[in-house]
This record gives C-alpha cells, sequence and structure tokens, in this order.
C-alpha cells in the first residue's frame, strides 16, 4: 500500500508539470492516481477505525483526528502557493479571497477551481467530506447498502463519462458531479475491499511491490491506441475498473528486505509530494530558467521526494504531534466519559 502510494504521487506529478518536462511528461491516465489514492484511503481507514467506532468511538473525535492528519501539509502547500502570487498573480480580491477560504480548508465558493493557490487540494476536500460520510453512516453503509453505494457510483461514473466527458476532472466547480462520484466510488470502493475481499495472510516479497509498481507506472502512460473522444472515456473507465484489483493483490503483499526501506519511503513521502509539487514547479520555473525536458522532470521528481521526506520529518511530525498536544489541553480525547483510543500510528493518504 505504500509502495503504491509513493508511485501515484509521483505519477501525478509528471502530469502536472509539462512545463518542467515537456509534452512527453502529459502521462495520460495519471489523474487516477486521485482515486487509487481515494481507495487506498477508504481500505486503510476501515482498517484502522472499524474497531473503534464498534467500542464506542465518536465522530467529533474521527473529524479531528482526520483534520490533524491532513492540515499540515495542506496548510505548507497553502503557503508555497502564497508564494506563488509573487511570480503569477491573482487579482488582489481574488486572492485575498483564496488565502481566507484556503486557511478554512474551504474551497473558493464561484466558478473556477476550488483551490486557485494550489489547485491539487480539491481532493482533500472531497475525501475529508467521504470521511466524515463513513463515519456517519459506519453502522448502516455494510453488507448490501455498502455494495449498493459503491454499484450507484459506478454506474453514476460510466454514464457521466460516457455522455458528458472523460474522468480527469475534479479541481475545477464545473467538475462537481463527476468528482464526487469518483470520490465515493473510489473510497468505498477500498473500504468494500477491506471488508470483504478475501485477505490470505500477507507474505513477504521483493518481485511483488516492483512488478505492482512497474504496472502502476505502465497504466497511467499508456496513451490511448485510438485517438478519439470515446476511446479516451472507455480509457478512463477502463483504469477505475482495474484500481481495485491493484489494491487487492498490494494488500497481499508486504515489501521483502531488499526493497522494504524504499517502499515504505516512498509512502511517507507520498502527501507531502502531492501537497507540494505544483506551487514548487511553479517557483522552480520562475527562479532558473531552463529548457522543458524529460532530464528536468526526473530532477525535479527526485528533489521533490528528497524534499517531501525532509518535510515529513521536521514540519509535519512535529506539526501533527504539537495539535494533538493541543487537542489534549483541551480535553477532546475524552468520549462518553472515557479516553479515546489514540490516532492510528499508520500514515494515512488523504
Amino acid at each position: 500500500m505504500d509502495g503504491l502510494r509513493g508511485v501515484a504521487a509521483l505519477c501525478v506529478v509528471l502530469v502536472h508539470i509539462p512545463t518542467l518536462g515537456g509534452k512527453s511528461t502529459q502521462w495520460e491516465g495519471s489523474h487516477a492516481a486521485v482515486d487509487l489514492f481515494f481507495m487506498i484511503s477508504g481500505f486503510v481507514l476501515a482498517h484502522a477505525y472499524d474497531r473503534r467506532f464498534a467500542t464506542g468511538y465518536s465522530i467529533r473525535q474521527f473529524v479531528v483526528d482526520r483534520l490533524i492528519r491532513l492540515y499540515p501539509l495542506y496548510i505548507l502547500g497553502l503557503g508555497l502557493g502564497v508564494l506563488t502570487l509573487l511570480v503569477r498573480p491573482l487579482p488582489i480580491g481574488r486572492a485575498a479571497e483564496s488565502v481566507a477560504f484556503g486557511l478554512a480548508f474551504l474551497p473558493v465558493p464561484h466558478r473556477g477551481h476550488l483551490y486557485p493557490l494550489n489547485f491539487p487540494m480539491w481532493s482533500l476536500v472531497y475525501e475529508l467530506a467521504a470521511n466524515i460520510m463513513f463515519a456517519v453512516g459506519w453502522r448502516f453503509l455494510r453488507g448490501r447498502w455498502l455494495v449498493a453505494l459503491v454499484a450507484s457510483a459506478a454506474v453514476g461514473i460510466i454514464a457521466y463519462v460516457l455522455l458528458r466527458g472523460g474522468a480527469a476532472t475534479g479541481s475545477m466547480w464545473s467538475g462537481a458531479i463527476i468528482a464526487t462520484l469518483r470520490v465515493i466510488f473510489g473510497f468505498f470502493t477500498g473500504v468494500l475491499l477491506y471488508r470483504h475481499a478475501p485477505r490470505p495472510a500477507q507474505r513477504e516479497s521483493v518481485a511483488a511491490p516492483v512488478l505492482l509498481g512497474a504496472v502502476v507506472v505502465f497504466l497511467f502512460a499508456l496513451p490511448s491506441p485510438i485517438r478519439t473522444e470515446m476511446a479516451t472515456r472507455v480509457r478512463d473507465l477502463l483504469l477505475l475498473g482495474i484500481l481495485p484489483i491493484l489494491v487487492y493483490v498490494g494488500a497481499r503483499f508486504a515489501p521483502g528486505r531488499g526493497v522494504r526501506t524504499i517502499v515504505v519511503l516512498s509512502g511517507v513521502a507520498s502527501y507531502a509530494i502531492y501537497a507540494i509539487h505544483v506551487p514548487l514547479s511553479v517557483l522552480v520555473r520562475a527562479a532558473i530558467p531552463f529548457n522543458p525536458s524529460p532530464t528536468v522532470a526526473v530532477s525535479f521528481l527526485v528533489v521533490v521526494t528528497a524534499l517531501a521526506l525532509v518535510v515529513d520529518k521536521v514540519f509535519d511530525l512535529p506539526a501533527r504531534a504539537w495539535l494533538k498536544r493541543l487537542q489534549r489541553a483541551h480535553g477532546s480525547v475524552l468520549v462518553a466519559g472515557r479516553s479515546a483510543a489514540p490516532p492510528s500510528p499508520a500514515p494515512e493518504r488523504p
């Protein structure tokens, strides 16, 4: 799961930085990496919180835990987005509005990008909404009702993609319908896989994570063999259908010693990569003149990954620890007269 998150994060970077790498980095299927994030998140959160909800864990505490997990890196990405105003200015009113709503973790409430200063953050607000839906509906979103929800979202995606356009949207208000369907399908498919798919004992393997990562790269980079709008739409639907298989296979294997460190670190870096890569690429492009090329794109991937690992250690972990201490100081860890279980140590991807 960590390896899948890391590879998916790097694929997202490649589709978002054509100004660094040229047209060759515009991987046509990389938007499906966000759907993979949603699916892994559903799987991991069901693993981390199902038993807690069964023992009285409160919805309020769950929401606080999720905000603590998401907010520090989100606010760092917003801060970098503010810096991009120096090289890519917005009208003063638009910029002030973007900052004000951004600080509150809210999208700008009118047409255009939900988060103009760092547009990939759109997926976080949709995922947080799915997280709350998961917590509120935990008791009845099970069995046939959970299957019905996932199936309804899948039918909605198929209808939307075939009739109105592809699934590679979500960052703008015009894509709100398909973005909602994508997060419901992805997140609750992950929950469904965790609860109902047969899970044999994990086996350690060096080859399996490497092969699985290669499959992800191949699927997200593969261009449409037929250059028509309908062919692109069918490809988007096929990708969404393949993702549950990737998650299921990923859950069956643990990385062997030869690749364990790389796999774990890629998972650790994935959220920070996602949070900072767009504003960072804008700032790099403004500060260092160069000709876009695949070499530049790969160099940027290496730099942003290394920086993400540093950010995780020196900023995200300390910030989350401080927020947890602040939370405890205000007594919000007490639920129904007893201490709530601490948040899961496993890093969940937004």
